[in-house]
């Protein structure tokens, strides 16, 4: 069984893999309750998998430094938005000036009427 553990305090930014191997004997004709039998105790030692340190928290000041400067990939972004609250200082005002100049471009070629530029975004 393998495992992989994401954006592991201090930084969020490290991943960790760990393997849960289980072997038998040779002698041994795998049957299907024994492979059950091996997949049961691997999922019980998986179960028992914990963090030695338990109340790691982030460093919120160093992780909102490195994502105002856009240092992770999309998907950490996601992560850090849902689980820490955390998002680039310059996503918001980004994003709207990006859709108002698509909404300008679009009245400029008449496919939207030019009352729709004054609706809130």
């Amino acid at each position: 069984i393998l495992f992989r553990r994401d954006y592991i305090p201090p930084l969020c930014d490290t991943v960790q893999d760990i393997s849960v191997l289980l072997r038998c004997p040779d002698g041994h004709k795998l049957t299907h309750d024994l492979c059950e039998l091996i997949f049961d105790e691997c999922r019980f030692v998986a179960d028992s998998l914990t963090s030695t340190c338990p109340d790691a928290k982030p460093y919120r000041p160093i992780i909102q430094a490195r994502l105002d400067t856009l240092q992770f990939s999309e998907e950490a972004y996601r992560w850090l938005e849902g689980q820490l609250q955390l998002t680039p200082i310059h996503k918001r005002p980004a994003a709207v000036k990006f859709v108002k100049s698509i909404m300008m471009v679009l009245i400029n070629e008449q496919f939207l009427d030019e009352s729709i530029i004054q609706s809130e975004v």
